[in-house]
């Protein structure tokens, strides 16, 4: 929440990167599927099969519900030891709404 009250240009900058992943990732699934082969080092069919049943969980808009962030979430209040911050705190929606329209993302 601080780092997008302090920087909104460098969040906003981040989230037209992800948008356009996002777009990227979910549009050209044979670039995506070498990139996954390289990654992780998988063969052509396994990255494809990767590829196929992950496609659905990439967001189209960019947003993520609580139960798309839960696990995430957790594992970050671990690893920063501040277990007080709710979920909720990711809510404010402003910075990504304003890349859309930018980017006609809807």
């Amino acid at each position: 929440m601080e780092r997008s009250q302090s920087n909104p240009d460098r969040v906003e900058k981040t989230i037209r990167a992800s948008l356009r992943g996002l777009n990227f990732v979910r549009s050209n699934r044979q670039e995506t599927v070498k990139v996954i082969m390289s990654w992780v080092n998988l063969n052509e069919k396994d990255a494809a099969r990767t590829y196929d049943l992950s496609k659905e969980g990439f967001s189209r808009d960019g947003y993520v519900t609580d139960d798309d962030l839960s696990f995430e979430w957790n594992i970050l209040k671990e690893a920063t030891k501040k277990t007080n911050v709710s979920i909720t705190a990711t809510h404010d929606f402003t910075i990504l709404r304003k890349v859309q329209k930018e980017l006609g993302v809807q």
